[in-house]
């Protein structure tokens, strides 16, 4: 730290004010990235893993009500019940088919591309199914609809959904994961920014010590009893007593007291010398008074 004792005054004030000043804005910037981060964390989790879960889940509710349509339709055997129940099962496909819709408009996590293709693979298998269901019901066999239904139908169609179970699934912890992520790097953060605000301070306040240590170093004393002194010196007043510090050889208030000394020493001097000159000046003058008093007797 040499080379900061060594710089004036107004730079060392300087450099403590940019080291403060440049430490709070790292602190600052990291907390800001951070900041950053998480946003993105909670972004990616409910932009893609909640409203997937939300479209996925829709989707596999709209299956569900399908195929229990199906299996209501197969004992029906009213042709106005069965009109209103056929009709609703179109709707069933088109709302899932739309929330599969959004659903693949989000970015994929790891597996789900494949399970997606297994799912439309399968989807014409299930509504081959589900149209064996209807033929048989439409023919009036419907005992045969009845079996067909919760055997061969009911596989596939398990089958169909479990795709949809996986992808919800998928999600779910791609959701969880991301959740956690975020809770980590909140606490992570939280502790950073601690351990970086009480650096902060423990610095300021040092830097704080370090640059008054020197300033009073320098003067030595405080600066009102320095520019008192100055004040009483330059007004005449020589008698002030300059207190200076053990083993202090280069401070303001040593010099001070060596010059105090020193015009002590002249003044002496020049009071001594005056005193000579007067002692001198006044025999000059008694001499002087002898030779004319001696003049005068002799002419008379």
């Amino acid at each position: 730290m040499s080379w900061f004792r060594n710089l004036r005054l107004a730079h060392k004030l300087l450099v403590a004010f940019l080291t403060c000043a440049a430490l709070t804005a790292g602190i600052g910037v990291f907390g800001l990235s951070q900041v950053r981060h998480q946003a993105g964390l909670v972004d990616f989790t409910y932009g893609n893993s909640l409203v997937s879960v939300q479209k996925l889940g829709l989707a596999q509710t709209k299956l569900l009500l399908h195929g229990r349509a199906v299996i209501r339709l197969a004992a029906m055997k009213d042709p106005k019940d069965r009109a209103a129940v056929h009709s609703r099962l179109a709707n069933h496909l088109q709302l899932m088919d739309s929330a599969l819709a959004v659903y693949r408009k989000l970015p994929y996590n790891p597996g789900e591309e494949a399970i997606n293709a297994s799912f439309e693979e399968l989807r014409p298998t299930y509504m081959a199914a589900m149209d064996s269901v209807l033929e048989l019901s439409s023919a009036g066999r419907w005992d045969e609809a009845v079996v067909y239904c919760n055997t061969d139908a009911r596989k596939v169609g398990d089958k169909f959904a479990s795709y949809l179970d996986t992808l919800i699934s998928i999600n779910e912890k791609a959701a969880s994961s991301s959740n956690a992520q975020a809770v980590a790097g909140a606490i992570r953060t939280e502790r950073t920014m601690a351990v970086s605000i009480l650096a902060a301070i423990v610095l300021a306040v040092g830097l704080g010590i370090m640059v008054t240590r020197m300033i009073v170093a320098q003067l030595g004393g405080e600066p009102l009893d320095a520019a008192d002194l100055v004040g009483k010196v330059a007004s005449g007043d020589l008698t002030v007593s300059v207190e200076t510090r053990p083993g202090d050889k280069t401070s303001l208030m040593y010099s001070m007291k060596t010059m105090v000394a020193k015009l002590r020493e002249i003044s002496a001097k020049i009071r001594e010398a005056s005193d000579s000159i007067a002692s001198a000046s006044e025999q000059i003058s008694s001499s002087a008074q002898s030779l004319s008093q001696g003049a005068t007797e002799q002419a008379a």
